[in-house]
């Protein structure tokens, strides 16, 4: 808990796209627009985000939420299904949910592609999608592998070598696989094999429970145990085997041993797996562009500092490049005004008596 209490509480993506959508909304038309007029309705893979979303401590003002509706992929699909005719339903098995899942799918493989011209398609900033991006390829992605949650520790492993030991890595990453597939670690060794960079991927509740099992160990070596950075999602297999993601018929159906249809199963996971994170990098319309390169990381960073230093500020006018050399991304990143702007309150949902917060060993070690 000591440890717990000296992590940076960052917002989520899920609330960091909330934060734009009502001041870029307020600039977009003649009229400004305040945040009861705009209505945020954000699709994710995780019925988690609900949750999230219901924060108390999530709100632009008064009654007003920082994200309105959170709907996961499959209630997406089952709104295609009900544009298409189908019946509501309440609950199904979970084979017949997987056809109709299937179905659903099928529909919407029909729906027209919006065209990547089309004036729907915009930037956080309300600008042609196509601004400063590969020509053909608006959609990008961050990482050319291991992007299943994001690529987060792709990318910081990467960086973190190239700044700390000036050491170049392949692209994609080799994660090794320790006591399952969704218990994984990359290391940079030194010349004598010793590692100079740990990083560990725990998916999945029961590897969550070892890693803070071993963190918290007495006596115990937190960096020998479990490296220098450690990724955990719920969820086995990360964001993209979200759990409301679509169900999707199953070869392990056909089984009749336990053992046969477990390796199914586990075969048809990591290749439906496999399939959805091709699509972000290789599927028509997407690239891969470094987060450093990304044609919006720069106006972000302006924007923040603005904010927070005020129109009229002229330490923010030259923070944010004007007249000033450093008007470079390396110049914001890490920077107190934007480490606030990014920041959130997050509290727990359990009170005591007396209406204070909570965090108790159970909810460490779940």
């Amino acid at each position: 808990r000591r440890r717990l209490r000296t992590w940076w509480r960052a917002r989520s993506p899920l609330f960091l796209e909330a934060w734009w959508a009502s001041p870029c909304s307020r600039a977009a038309g003649p009229e400004p627009l305040g945040p009861e007029d705009v209505y945020h309705v954000a699709v994710q893979p995780c019925f988690d985000r609900k949750i999230e979303a219901a924060r108390p401590s999530f709100e632009v003002a008064e009654g007003v939420r920082e994200v309105d509706t959170v709907l996961t992929t499959t209630e997406l699909l089952e709104l295609v299904l009900r544009s298409a005719g189908a019946a509501p339903v309440d609950s199904q098995p979970s084979s017949e949910l997987a056809a109709r899942n299937a179905d659903a799918l099928a529909a919407l493989a029909e729906c027209p592609r919006c065209p990547m011209e089309s004036e729907v398609l915009t930037d956080v900033l309300l600008q042609d999608l196509r601004a400063g991006r590969p020509p053909g390829a608006p959609l990008l992605c961050a990482v050319h592998g291991n992007a299943e949650s994001g690529g987060f520790a792709e990318h910081v492993f990467r960086e973190a070598a190239r700044h700390l030991f000036q050491r170049e890595v392949p692209k994609p990453l080799k994660f090794t696989t320790k006591q399952n597939e969704d218990m994984r670690e990359v290391s940079l060794l030194d010349a004598g094999g010793r590692p100079l960079l740990k990083f560990v991927s725990a998916y999945g509740f029961r590897n969550i429970q070892n890693v803070i099992r071993r963190i918290t160990k007495v006596g115990g070596d937190p960096i020998r145990e479990c490296g220098h950075f450690v990724e955990i999602m719920a969820c086995p297999g990360g964001c993209l085997n979200g759990g409301g993601q679509p169900l999707v018929p199953s070869a392990a159906q056909g089984h009749a041993d336990l053992a046969s249809s477990l390796g199914a199963a586990k075969r048809d996971r990591r290749r439906r797996l496999g399939d959805m994170e091709a699509s972000l990098h290789k599927a028509p319309g997407t690239s891969v562009v470094a987060p450093e390169e990304h044609p919006l990381l720069l106006p972000i960073y302006q924007y923040i500092l603005r904010t927070v230093g005020g129109e009229t500020s002229g330490q923010t006018n030259v923070a944010c490049g004007k007249g000033h050399a450093n008007g470079t991304v390396s110049y914001f990143v890490g920077s107190d005004a934007v480490r606030r702007w990014l920041a959130a309150d997050w509290r727990s949902l359990k009170v005591d008596e007396e209406g204070k917060a909570i965090v108790g060993t159970s909810a460490l070690k779940w």
